[in-house]
C-alpha cells in the first residue's frame, strides 16, 4: 500500500489533515462574522485499547464519518485518534450529525475503540484559538 501526503489530506484516513482545517476555521469565522451565521464543532476522540489494531480503527472510524457527514462538513483528523467536524449550522443541527455518528458507531460489531464526544458552537466575537481552547476543555461524554 502506497502513500502520499497532499498537505491537505491526512495520509492514513484521507479525511482533511489539521493544518486544512485551521484554514477551514478561520474561513468559517470570517463568514460567520460578516453574515451572522452559525456553527458548530463536533469533537470524536477514539480509545483503542490494543494498539496493533489503531490504524484499523482510525481507518475504519474515518470511513464512518465520510459516510455520515455531508460535502459541506469538514471532517478532520487531528491527532491519532481524534477527529473533528466542522459543522456550518447551529448546534441543534449538528447534534443530529453527532447522534447517526454515535449510533453508527455503537452498532459496528467489528469496532473495539470507545468513542468519547463533545460539541461546541461557535460564539460572536470568539477567535479561533478561543474556540479551540474551549473545544479541548469541554468535557467529553461516552
Amino acid at each position: 500500500m502506497t502513500f502520499s501526503h497532499d498537505g491537505i489530506h491526512d495520509s492514513l484516513t484521507q479525511l482533511f489533515s489539521a493544518p486544512y482545517f485551521y484554514e477551514e476555521l478561520d474561513r468559517q469565522m470570517a463568514l460567520s462574522e460578516r453574515s451572522g451565521s452559525k456553527f458548530t464543532i463536533i469533537r470524536c476522540v477514539l480509545r483503542v485499547e490494543n494498539t496493533s489494531e489503531q490504524d484499523f480503527e482510525a481507518i475504519n472510524f474515518s470511513h464512518f464519518l465520510s459516510s455520515l457527514t455531508r460535502k459541506n462538513e469538514c471532517v478532520a483528523r487531528m491527532a491519532e485518534n481524534e477527529y473533528v467536524i466542522l459543522v456550518p449550522e447551529p448546534e441543534l443541527n449538528a447534534a443530529v450529525v453527532l447522534s447517526r455518528i454515535v449510533r453508527a458507531h455503537n452498532s459496528n460489531e467489528s469496532t473495539v475503540a470507545t468513542l468519547s464526544t463533545s460539541i461546541i458552537e461557535h460564539r460572536a466575537k470568539e477567535s479561533s484559538l478561543e474556540l479551540l481552547n474551549r473545544l479541548d476543555k469541554t468535557p467529553l461524554s461516552t
